[in-house]
């Protein structure tokens, strides 16, 4: 039998064990920045997150409980431009074979702390819903072509794949309803958000 080295055996365990800590830094229970944010990991598909062995797997009917499905975005809060912005407020979701892929921009007018969740309430319905901590509701729908009402808020931007059976996509902010997309084919299209959305 071949003697190793002592030096090459702590070596390899030091590899080793930089490998599994480095690996950890992006786990799915690990808490999400303030300003990138994710729900679980993004595998390119839309998976339900994981439960532990106390929690019942979730269903595949229907159930009163909203399914959360993986989602990725980032939030900024500042100033507003006191012209128009081109190219904000909008939602634009495209078929690429097993899913569709969903990509949103907004900016609200708040600054408090924003939560943004993809849900699957009903079989072929998936809602994506910002949430604020007042939970008021939008009060108007600034086209994106007039200048903003608000001085300064927050600027959302994400992304996310929803599952091929998407035939409804509700836009809502704190719940009520801005925007509500529908499938019409594999062609990707673009639906235009309130800009900012005002409460």
């Amino acid at each position: 039998m071949n003697k190793v080295p002592r030096r090459r055996v702590l070596a390899l365990g030091a590899t080793a064990i930089s490998g599994l800590l480095a690996g950890c830094g992006s786990s799915v229970g690990d808490e999400p920045s303030t300003t990138a944010r994710s729900s679980s990991e993004n595998t390119g598909t839309a998976s339900p997150p994981q439960t532990s062995a106390s929690e019942p797997p979730a269903s595949t009917t229907t159930s009163s409980r909203d399914e959360r499905l993986p989602l990725v975005y980032s939030t900024s809060s500042g100033p507003f431009s006191k012209s128009a912005t081109p190219n904000r407020g909008w939602v634009h979701i495209v078929a690429d074979g097993e899913s569709a892929d969903l990509t949103f921009d907004a900016r609200l007018c708040t600054s408090q702390s924003v939560e943004v969740t993809l849900t699957n309430p009903v079989s072929t319905e998936y809602r994506l819903n910002v949430a604020t901590e007042s939970e008021s509701s939008p009060v108007s729908s600034t086209p994106s072509s007039e200048t903003p009402t608000c001085g300064t808020g927050t600027h959302i931007t994400g992304s996310a794949n929803v599952p091929n059976d998407w035939e409804e996509l509700p836009v809502t902010v704190n719940g009520y309803e801005i925007q509500r997309l529908e499938r019409s084919g594999t062609t990707g299209r673009l639906w235009q958000l309130p800009d900012p959305i005002v409460f």
